[in-house]
């Protein structure tokens, strides 16, 4: 191990060719900080995407590990893939529509070499316009889920439970302890990983990294946020095969399925019918306000109404009957 590299890098990607290329350029400098470099090794994993993102990965950045699946198999199954197929003694798990700042690898790795009870390190994310994105979230309950997704949100029932999950508290000016940090740049060192398991391939996009900060805190190790490190996350430059809100809830009900206990399954099933139940109410309502407020000459609010319903009607009649399937 003492010949290893410092830092493993490791890159899921999805029809992304030109933000994947800036966040490889963003790296050298992200590596280095005054006299101290890092050594590193970098995998992209390419989940088949439809443009030239693995031919242009061999025509620009040869020393740049490829793995090019023949399907889409996932977000946690290709960070696993990524996260065997490399050495280095720290992992960076990074998003590829990222663009790292000087510096902040050699902050991450330093502040995990001097700590050893840090199991989990996440640098502040910034959006592209450098505002601040919030990136540490509480644990999440079923009480949150039920506020955000069933009609006790109408009734501000639970309305704390999602208040906490949300931390929109937290001062992210600081250096603290994290229940969870957004899955965009999470570095642990690789012992960490060895002890509590790779990502859970169950959750195929979405939750998958709270899942693994959850497991990291059980074993006894912190998960932690740092404002040292920063990285800029543009977020949206892929597109998804599913509609987002398939994947996002298909996930929810797994991950309240595996944490709720004895009944985590009839939990899963309970939520799933307060959501069919939301939606139902959401489309007999949006679908004649929308044609009152047309017919007034209201288009941007009707257009508006209009969307909300389809997309009830789309959770309704598809999406929703997947997750009930299992499919």
């Amino acid at each position: 191990m003492s010949n290893a590299l410092d830092l493993a890098i490791i890159i899921v990607s999805w029809n992304c060719s030109d933000a994947l290329a800036d966040c490889l350029r963003s790296l050298a400098d992200g590596a280095r900080e005054a006299d101290d470099m890092l050594s590193y090794e970098t995998a992209v994993v390419d989940n088949r995407s439809a443009d030239d993102t693995v031919e242009r990965l061999r025509r620009e950045f040869p020393d740049v590990r490829i793995i090019a699946n023949d399907k889409n198999v996932g977000f946690a199954a290709a960070n696993n893939q990524g996260i065997e197929a490399t050495t280095g003694r720290h992992v960076l798990l990074l998003n590829p529509d990222t663009i790292v700042a000087p510096g902040a690898l050699v902050t991450l790795v330093r502040a995990l070499e001097a700590d050893a009870t840090i199991g989990c390190l996440g640098p502040m994310l910034l959006n592209a316009d450098g505002s601040l994105q919030p990136s540490v979230r509480q644990l999440p309950t079923v009480a949150a889920f039920c506020h955000r997704y069933t009609p006790l949100r109408m009734l501000k029932v639970c309305k704390g439970a999602y208040a906490r999950y949300k931390m929109r508290d937290f001062d992210y000016d600081r250096a603290a302890d994290a229940p969870s940090l957004v899955g965009a740049a999470m570095c642990m060192p690789r012992r960490i990983l060895q002890q509590v398991g790779l990502m859970d391939e169950r959750f195929f996009l979405y939750f998958e990294e709270t899942d693994l900060c959850r497991r990291i805190a059980e074993a006894g190790h912190r998960v932690c946020y740092t404002p040292v490190a920063q990285i800029t996350h543009i977020g949206n430059v892929s597109g998804i095969q599913s509609t987002p809100a398939l994947l996002y809830r298909r996930s929810m009900l797994k991950y309240v399925a595996k944490y709720g206990g004895g009944c985590g399954g009839m939990k899963a099933f309970g939520l799933l019918v307060g959501m069919f139940v939301q939606e139902l109410m959401q489309l007999t309502f949006c679908v004649p306000v929308s044609g009152l407020m047309f017919l007034f000459g209201q288009w941007r609010p009707a257009a508006k109404k209009w969307r909300r319903a389809a997309y009830a009607a789309r959770f309704l009649f598809r999406d929703g009957w997947q997750m009930l399937t299992g499919k």
